[in-house]
């Protein structure tokens, strides 16, 4: 697998630093200065263009010099991970072409969104419970020997290793985080099932679990971090049939607020990879990639899942440099992020994302926009959502849903855009080219629902093309 422009491939066991590779390439600058870890993302400046075609630079800078300003001063790579480097500046010229199944170049039907099954039990699997490899699970003792002991024989039989109580996992620079390298189940078996994340300091990146493996599956466990850590929950650094079926990933940032702490990291490729009833909550980023990365995420499915009190995106499918196509999500609801700084705390954020729906969603309290879609993104429909109490930040650019940047053939229908939470300024669609940058093309708006305050309009068109709407309803409100 290739880190691209973040240096080799991580091997086994070992842990890439996020703290700052967290950040999405459109929040870059070039006028803040490096601090180590200096990782990934890319500059992009616009040269002109008004208050709302700069918009996305300006977040950049405030995003980036945010982190900078927060990043530990023990934030370098763990031994063994490897040393990211900043790319030139600039738009990148490497980034795949836009692609799309549709033959005639539209964007998909909205139809209803998928039947998405859990996966199979097998009554048969072998399985064992993580006590008879010595664990306590009582919160105080360290159970990740046992753990690892468990999962190294379950994985040699593709079988199940079963949690129950409360089991604490301290990660130190000798015994780092589990290595999940084939096919494995951890399910829990009780009610609250947790792997608590500890470490014997919190100075040191750390992670849970580093998966390189296929058909990883994680059921029925509560993730939570247990001290003010940083890191990141589950690093995927290649796999294809990852699924986390009613998981909940707690990074307590509510807790623990001075240090940087993701859900789940991208740095491989991926394929068919799922997200079913689970929740992620408390973190920084529940899920991104790093803009360096420039493997291939073929299927990502997020279904019946929650996303709440986040700082930073829920859902950031970020790939300038790489591909991402197939992107699902549906059925999800999101909640209260706690972005209090211009340049992060979206929804979902589509980067070069190719063939993507996101329907039949809710999302209520963001200060910024739910749903942000940028860099050639193509063939993405936003269907049957529910936006409210969003982009409630006093600024020019508020909007429900963001298109920018050569993003292509995009169907936003049959959503409800309810501004009463408003009393800022906004267009609940926001199309334009943002910034120094090609622009929009082929946006259809249709069928929706607009509960419009005085200060709200349907959409904006700041310089788009083939911009089509109709049959949408505009209800007015006091």
């Amino acid at each position: 697998m290739a880190l691209g422009l973040l240096g080799s491939a991580p091997g086994p066991g070992e842990q890439v630093d996020t703290t700052l590779s967290a950040q999405s390439h459109r929040m870059r600058a070039p006028s803040v200065p490096e601090v180590a870890p200096a990782a990934g993302p890319e500059v992009r400046v616009a040269a002109s263009g008004s208050a709302r075609g700069t918009v996305r630079d300006w977040r950049r800078a405030a995003e980036r010099a945010r982190a900078a300003a927060a990043a530990p001063t023990a934030g370098t790579p763990v031994p063994g991970s490897p040393v990211p480097t900043s790319p030139a500046p600039g738009k990148p010229t490497s980034g795949p072409a836009p692609t799309g199944t549709a033959p005639t170049g539209t964007a998909p039907t909205p139809d209803a969104p998928p039947v998405v099954t859990p996966p199979v039990r097998d009554p048969n699997a072998a399985t064992a419970d993580i006590r008879a490899y010595g664990a306590k699970c009582d919160g105080v003792a360290n159970d990740r020997d046992a753990l690892q002991a468990a999962i190294t024989d379950m994985s040699a039989k593709h079988g199940v290793v079963t949690v129950s109580g409360n089991c604490r996992i301290l990660t130190t620079d000798a015994t780092p985080g589990i290595t999940l390298a084939t096919a494995v189940t951890i399910r829990g078996t009780t009610p609250g099932a947790t792997l608590g994340l500890d470490a014997d300091k919190i100075t040191s990146f750390r992670q849970m679990f580093g998966v390189t493996g296929d058909d990883v599956t994680l059921q029925d466990l509560t993730l939570a971090r247990r001290t003010g850590v940083y890191g990141v929950m589950i690093n995927l650094y290649g796999s294809r049939g990852f699924t986390m079926d009613g998981v909940v990933i707690d990074g307590r940032r509510d807790v623990f607020s001075g240090q940087t702490f993701h859900g789940i990291a991208i740095w491989g490729a991926l394929g068919n990879a799922k997200m079913l009833g689970s929740t992620i909550r408390n973190t920084d980023y529940g899920l991104f990639q790093d803009s360096g990365v420039r493997t291939t995420t073929d299927g990502f499915t997020v279904d019946r899942s929650t996303f709440t009190g986040n700082v930073l995106d829920d859902l950031e499918f970020n790939a300038p440099n790489g591909r991402m196509v197939d992107i699902t999500v549906t059925g999800s609801t999101f909640s209260a992020n706690r972005a209090d700084r211009i340049g992060a705390g979206f929804g979902v954020g589509l980067a070069n994302v190719q063939n993507a729906r996101i329907q039949g969603n809710t999302f209520d309290g963001y200060a910024y926009e739910p749903v942000h879609i940028e860099d050639r993104s193509a063939f993405v429909t936003v269907a049957d959502n529910i936006f409210r109490n969003s982009f409630t930040a006093g600024l020019d650019w508020a909007s429900h849903v963001w298109v920018a940047d050569a993003s292509h053939d995009i169907t936003v229908t049959g959503n409800t855009f309810d501004t009463s939470g408003n009393g800022n300024r906004i267009d609940c669609v926001w199309v334009g080219p943002g910034g120094n940058h090609p622009t929009v093309t082929n946006v259809t708006i249709t069928g929706n629902t607009f509960r419009l305050r005085p200060t709200a309009r349907t959409v904006g068109n700041y310089g788009a093309t083939g911009v089509t709407e109709s049959g949408n309803t505009v209800v007015t409100l006091a």
